[in-house]
């Protein structure tokens, strides 16, 4: 079932946080050891989907009715920003796991990523030219699922993803560059999806 399948995907999440908790402890990072203790507890002991929810979405619907979008922001342009680490490999895993493992068909999955070519790249235009041409790949009996690495800001109750070409220096710079979560949201309502699954895997910046 799909929550089988995602509860895994949280557990190696989980791996992957024990090692940047390993690894920033080695090199003296703090401040790095301190985020991803925090993320690591978050995924161990928070609320997942499917629990106690399994009714919602427990089987996939057929192959053609799914999509996603999967974002790796890693190398961000401000360098005060820093480099959010293996994101661009996390996306990667992620589009394996969604081909091989749940039947997304590789050219339903939309794939924005450090690394990729210049038109691939996860920047705050092409993010948002992808979540609106939603409508013309998701179906009402269908599934989408977003996939997004990358940092994130918090401002008067309000979340923010930033792009890789998120800009730092004040907080209303960061407001106009990032992306608000609730356009996200706004722009998935009106993709028509009948199944919605959002996976965030951020540090807070």
């Amino acid at each position: 079932s799909l929550c089988a399948i995602f509860n895994e995907l949280v557990n190696q999440l989980i791996e992957d946080y024990a090692s940047v908790i390993k690894f920033s402890s080695a090199a003296g990072s703090t401040q790095l050891q301190g985020e991803a203790i925090s993320a690591l507890s978050q995924l161990a002991t928070g609320e997942r989907p499917c629990s106690g929810r399994g009714e919602l979405i427990s089987e996939l619907p057929s192959p053609e009715n799914r999509y996603a979008l999967v974002v790796g922001a890693e190398d961000y342009l401000d360098k005060k920003v820093g480099k959010f680490n293996f994101a661009g490999a996390d996306a990667h895993a992620v589009v394996e796991i969604l081909n091989q493992h749940l039947g997304f068909p590789r050219d339903q999955i939309a794939l924005l990523a450090s690394g990729e070519s210049p038109d691939r790249q996860p920047l705050k235009s092409l993010i948002l030219k992808h979540l609106a041409d939603l409508p013309e790949h998701v179906k009402p009996n269908g599934l989408l699922l977003i996939y997004f690495a990358g940092h994130f800001f918090e401002s008067n109750g309000k979340i923010f993803l930033l792009a890789t070409d998120s800009m730092t220096g004040n907080e209303s710079l960061l407001a106009e560059t990032a992306i608000n979560l609730e356009r996200i949201r706004d722009l998935v309502r009106a993709s028509g999806a009948g199944q919605v699954m959002l996976l965030f895997d951020s540090f807070r910046l």
